[in-house]
């Protein structure tokens, strides 16, 4: 073992060629799931300083955080009474945002019109009784979109939904180009069980250096593809029995492909 640049280095047990010790390479996220709203621990520690204005800012924060999955335009935030307001472009309609957090962080959706929109400038009062009526009646309010917790939606709103989170998880390319460098990994993962040694070299190589995109990726500073590929091609291409691997080359491709087409702009 070794420390080289502040990362640990195994002697790998079949090739005795030097391996980067790793945390296991899963995709957590295969597309849109239905699950629970966010706990207190996906969302991790916030001061909670009950009813104060803290918590009011740390709850708008989480929920802005952590992905709601409508994006609004032009949306105005009211910390005191925990909604908000917005046009949302898919919809083509104005809505009011529900933060609830009693069972953990979610968002409720309702339905306004652009007349109680402007209520948010022009008399907040009316807003915050609508919010509140909102609140009361919650899934029987006829303003009712939808709900980010599954259970509270008709079949037809949890269609909404996926398609909603779905929307935003496509939009997320820096999520979208991990996912694919990540699913890359786990083939890569595979074909190390039958490499030979100079293909295993190749495949570690690999490896170190994808890891360092993630880490570009995850501290902000990969810079956009500008149409150039992100080169995942070029160590599976140089071998004939690694680009034969078809699991392997179209991983590696959707990363080149994904990365060149899509990441012009983050």
């Amino acid at each position: 073992m070794e420390l080289k640049g502040g990362q640990e280095r195994l002697l790998h047990p079949q090739h005795g060629l030097p391996a980067v010790a790793r945390r296991p390479t899963e995709i957590r996220f295969a597309g849109p799931e239905l699950t629970a709203p966010y706990s207190k621990e996906r969302l991790g520690d916030s001061k909670e300083v009950c009813g104060g204005t803290q918590y009011r800012r740390e709850v708008i924060r989480n929920r802005k955080e952590r992905n709601p999955k409508m994006k609004l335009v032009s949306e105005k935030i009211n910390q005191q009474h925990y909604f908000s307001v917005g046009y949302d472009p898919i919809s083509e309609s104005y809505i009011l945002v529900q933060v609830i957090t009693y069972v953990g962080y979610y968002n409720r959706y309702f339905k306004i019109s652009k007349e109680e929109y402007d209520w948010f400038e022009h008399d907040i009062n009316k807003l915050i009784v609508l919010n509140q009526e909102c609140y009361v009646q919650n899934t029987k309010h006829p303003k009712f979109f939808f709900s980010e917790y599954p259970i509270e939606n008709t079949p037809e709103q949890n269609e909404k939904l996926k398609f909603y989170m779905q929307t935003e998880y496509q939009q997320n390319k820096k999520r979208v180009l991990r996912d694919k460098i990540l699913n890359f990994l786990r083939e890569i993962d595979k074909a190390e069980a039958a490499a030979s040694i100079s293909d295993f070299g190749s495949l570690n190589l690999c490896r170190i250096w994808l890891e360092n995109i993630l880490e570009k990726l995850e501290n902000g500073i990969l810079p956009s593809s500008n149409g150039d590929t992100i080169g995942a091609m070029k160590y599976i291409s140089q071998h004939d029995c690694l680009s034969v691997i078809h699991d392997l080359y179209e991983a590696a491709a959707d990363v080149d492909t994904y990365y060149s087409n899509e990441c012009k702009e983050w």
